[in-house]
């Protein structure tokens, strides 16, 4: 009767210890998060620009053990899908194409306003997200050409944060 007792508390013990260490190394991404992007741009190799900060929400969702599948809903209406491979602690993300606007000012020299200009860029956007508890931290590419001219857009490290909700 004891050795049946003793073999019960043991494979307890085991399947206790084998469900908890074959966790898949996706589990802690996997969730809802709100996230706002910044950074700077170089235009034509030359004019350095802020972003437009760029906020919203971004769900991870379980593809199989190594891969996720990252949904960005931005704020002001775009929505754009990536998947990303996850390694320990960061995920790469697969390229994804997305429209970047770019807002720029010139003065002519005899006005005394600046006149607006928005500019849109066909943009690849690339990089990889450090977990750190609660929050992903991504370290973003951007490269791109104008869609109405010939100017280009890169962007190194352009920073994501995104915050579990």
């Amino acid at each position: 009767m004891k050795t049946l007792r003793y073999l019960f508390w043991t494979l307890l013990c085991s399947g206790a210890f084998l469900f908890t260490a074959c966790t898949e190394p996706v589990q802690p991404f996997l969730g809802d998060y709100s996230y706002k992007i910044t950074g700077d741009v170089v235009i034509n190799d030359s004019i350095i620009t802020p972003l437009t900060d760029k906020i919203g929400s971004l769900n991870v969702i379980h593809i199989d053990d190594s891969t996720v599948l990252l949904t960005l809903n931005e704020l002001e209406g775009g929505v754009y899908t990536t998947r990303g491979h996850v390694s320990e602690s960061y995920i790469v993300i697969d390229p994804f194409k997305c429209n970047i606007t770019i807002q720029s000012e010139e003065t002519e020299d005899f006005s005394l306003r600046p006149t607006t200009f928005l500019t849109t860029y066909a943009t690849e956007v690339s990089g990889q997200a450090t977990r750190y508890d609660h929050t992903l931290l991504f370290d973003l590419r951007y490269q791109g050409t104008s869609i109405s001219d010939s100017s280009t857009l890169v962007g190194d490290h352009i920073t994501m944060v995104a915050k579990k909700n």
